[in-house]
């Protein structure tokens, strides 16, 4: 039903509030993130859906019905709440964001947000756009934008934006790993030249916070998106002007090297840098320091039983406060989510054999590998070139089913299983 459009029993119109469109808004974002995270095609300006309803009209063999596109209909959404006389604030900015799908389109949303909004450019705001030029792959849009959030804040800024500016070096460092970031010739620099400068509703600039600023950005500038997550990480550990990294920082920096190919020597430095931090060598730091040894699973076995593996311990066996009494002791989640890294390095390599061996020694540390594990190892063996001969392809069958067989228990509470066939063993 058109919005508006809705009766009550007694025929009075309900009118359409602001409430209204941004969940409408939102829930066409969310669905937008979803199809693209399927990698659901959608060029021909709408969605292919499955035809499971029995009732209705049966398509030609290789068709499929079309819904709408959700960017589209967000955007007419949007149309229609401004000729109603609702004018987008921050929030339905922040959402339209997330269904731009190039650099382009967030600029000219950035540009429209200010000029025609009128939106007062808050952390928030600034956040969401520096996040979407990395998800589509602009570190130089995104480097951009971190400036001139920069430049706004006067003492700069809090751990999050920080945070979330190394997020988006990641996911950057994904797509276009090489790229080298030219933050003042990015698409953001240029279509928003002269913006701030003639909007009255732009926050406006303090002349030593933008020195500083631009004292970053040009320690950044020529690099890759590795390299500048490390620098970043650099000026947070030296800097008194801004937050102090934390283990988040250190996890995001381990992960934009990974993208870049294998780095053993920087991660077991960036490793030993984060202990010297007091930074607790949990198990998500561990997994992406470990992920940056990329194929070369000798070197990852031999940092992780040098150093890696006794600092684990130790973060895992530490005394917790009474309150964490009522958890499992015997857990391990962080010698767990360790081992899951060496597994997915092996993957990479194309060791299943060595991969199987892990499982054994988690079963002797006391962790139990699970399917986590095992789909570790095949998101490592999906990310290897292919180059193995048929001998090597049928050894690494045998040691991945057995693998698997290890990962894999059979639960009677798992509902995914229940049509699988089932042997009895009688001693």
């Amino acid at each position: 039903v058109p919005i508006g459009k809705i009766k009550t029993a007694e025929s009075r119109r309900l009118a359409a509030f602001a409430n209204h469109f941004n969940m409408m808004i939102e829930g066409y974002r969310r669905f937008n993130s979803y199809l693209t995270e399927h990698s659901i095609d959608d060029d021909d300006g709408g969605i292919d859906d499955d035809q499971d309803d029995n009732d209705s009209p049966s398509l030609p063999e290789g068709r499929r019905k079309k819904t709408a596109d959700p960017r589209q209909s967000a955007f007419d959404l949007l149309d229609m709440m401004i000729s109603r006389g609702i004018c987008p604030d921050a929030y339905r900015v922040s959402s339209m964001v997330g269904l731009q799908k190039d650099s382009v389109g967030l600029t000219q949303l950035w540009v429209r947000a200010i000029n025609k909004f009128q939106v007062r450019m808050t952390p928030i705001i600034y956040n969401s756009f520096i996040t979407a030029y990395g998800k589509v792959g602009d570190p130089s849009s995104a480097a951009w934008a971190f400036y001139r959030f920069l430049s706004t804040q006067s003492q700069g800024g809090r751990r999050k934006s920080w945070n979330i500016f190394l997020v988006s070096l990641s996911n950057a460092s994904r797509k276009n790993g090489s790229g080298k970031l030219d933050a003042f010739s990015s698409v953001a620099a240029l279509g928003m030249e002269g913006v701030f400068e003639d909007s009255a509703r732009g926050r406006p600039t303090h002349k030593s916070s933008e020195s500083k600023a631009t004292a970053t950005l040009s320690k950044i500038e020529g690099m890759d998106c590795a390299e500048a997550a490390r620098c970043i990480l650099d000026e947070m550990t030296t800097s008194d002007d801004i937050p102090s990294p934390d283990s988040q920082s250190y996890c995001l920096v381990a992960s934009a090297m990974s993208h870049v190919g294998p780095c053993p020597d920087d991660a077991i430095k960036l490793f030993r840098d984060a202990l010297e931090s007091n930074i607790a060598p949990d198990g998500r730091l561990v997994n992406a320091c470990i992920r940056c040894y990329g194929d070369q699973i000798d070197m990852a076995l031999s940092a992780w039983k040098k150093e890696m593996r006794s600092s684990v311990l130790a973060h895992e066996n530490r005394s917790r406060p009474r309150s964490s009494s009522s958890f499992p002791k015997r857990r391990k989640k962080n010698l767990a989510a360790a081992y899951n890294g060496l597994l997915y390095v092996c993957g990479k390599a194309g060791r299943a054999d060595i991969a199987l061996r892990l499982a054994y020694a988690m079963n002797k540390e006391g962790v139990e590998p699970n399917e986590t594990s095992y789909n570790s190892y095949i998101k490592g063996k999906e990310a290897r070139p292919q180059g193995e001969t048929n001998f090597m392809r049928i050894l690494a069958d045998q040691h991945e089913s057995l693998l698997q067989v290890e990962c894999v228990k059979y639960d009677t509470q798992d509902k995914r299983r229940e049509k699988e066939k089932r042997i009895r063993i009688i001693l």
